[in-house]
């Protein structure tokens, strides 16, 4: 019976192929051009990650002790990552939200000012206004 530690994990990936097509200009002899003819695409899949397979009753070697404590440090620090990376994002999110709110706030609170002022300056001009009676 043996136990098996899996890591693996699949990766696509595409590759474009082209065919270069090399002609002489008919001006120079020594000129040739390049020009691109039928570009292919090919996509590519391939294993990622460790499989490692220990019988347990078998006293393992150092180097297998050794790959498997690499692989579950190097999992550990994969896993570790991701969640950093969706708690970054996350914080992000909620930056940017507050953001957005100060910046609204700011508005209203900039408009808000200037309606004020004149509204002051015209209250003040009626104020100090000579009524002339004849």
């Amino acid at each position: 019976m043996s136990s098996s530690m899996s890591s693996m994990s699949f990766e696509t990936f595409t590759i474009v192929l082209s065919k270069i097509s090399k002609t002489l200009d008919s001006d120079s002899s020594s000129s040739s051009s390049s020009r691109i003819v039928d570009p292919k695409a090919v996509q590519v899949r391939r294993k990622v990650g460790v499989n490692v397979r220990i019988n347990p009753y078998r006293p393992t070697s150092g180097l297998e002790h050794q790959v498997t404590t690499l692989q579950t440090k190097l999992w550990n620090l994969k896993n570790h990552h991701d969640y950093m990376r969706m708690r970054e994002s996350a914080h992000r999110d909620v930056t940017e939200q507050t953001f957005s709110y100060v910046m609204r706030w700011n508005l209203v609170e900039t408009v808000t000012v200037i309606l004020m002022s004149i509204a002051q300056v015209l209250y003040l001009r009626r104020f100090f206004e000579t009524r002339r009676y004849m």
